[in-house]
């Protein structure tokens, strides 16, 4: 069976024999390879669209009031009947206004790599808000912090200037369990130097 890299960790895999294609997987359609968005019917321009996410970077500004598939220009396929309710929600959440996201539903979405060039700065921003609370003896969200220092190396390329801010955010954080401490160190060995 060939292993899925390229979804979360509540991805859905079923295998039909020893074969598993792209329609028995849930994956952000801009992980999906050429051969992949034809196997699901995707159109050409929808390919074209995948193709140009793959190499965008972190946008600077953006209209929050926007939903992912309006920033994405891509509208995903209706999932299938027998799909997870995880996965219903990730299809759902996708077409809400990102300004409207809570916290656990950022997570959930940058957990699963969706829409990262918008929700990143998003994520980060509100994990630097809510850095000095916690150092203060205040509730900091976990969640949220382990979808963001958990995302590849590659993407924190494409980042510097929130991967520059998250950076920050997480030398004010006194007290994280040992499990996020070795995610957020783990995270800092990846970046690189202070030019971020």
């Amino acid at each position: 069976m060939r292993r899925n890299h390229s979804c979360g960790p509540y991805a859905r895999l079923t295998a039909h024999g020893s074969r598993l294609t792209a329609r028995d997987r849930w994956t952000d359609p801009l992980e999906l390879a050429p051969e992949e968005c034809r196997e699901l019917g995707l159109r050409d321009d929808a390919q074209k669209a995948i193709t140009k996410q793959r190499t965008r970077r972190m946008p600077e500004d953006f209209d929050r009031g926007r939903s992912l598939e309006e920033l994405e220009g891509l509208r995903w396929p209706v999932p299938p009947a027998d799909t997870t309710p995880m996965v219903r929600n990730v299809y759902e959440l996708r077409r809400r206004p990102v300004a409207t996201l809570e916290p656990h539903e950022l997570a959930r979405l940058i957990g699963q790599d969706v829409g990262l060039p918008w929700l990143l700065p998003l994520a980060v921003d509100i994990l630097r808000d809510t850095a000095p609370k916690q150092a203060d003896g205040g509730w900091f969200d976990d969640d949220l912090l382990y979808a963001v220092i958990t995302r590849k190396p590659e993407v924190w390329a494409t980042a510097p200037g929130p991967a520059h801010e998250l950076k920050e955010t997480v030398a004010v954080l006194t007290d994280v369990s040992r499990y996020v401490r070795q995610d957020i160190d783990a995270f800092l060995s990846v970046l690189p130097g202070d030019d971020a």
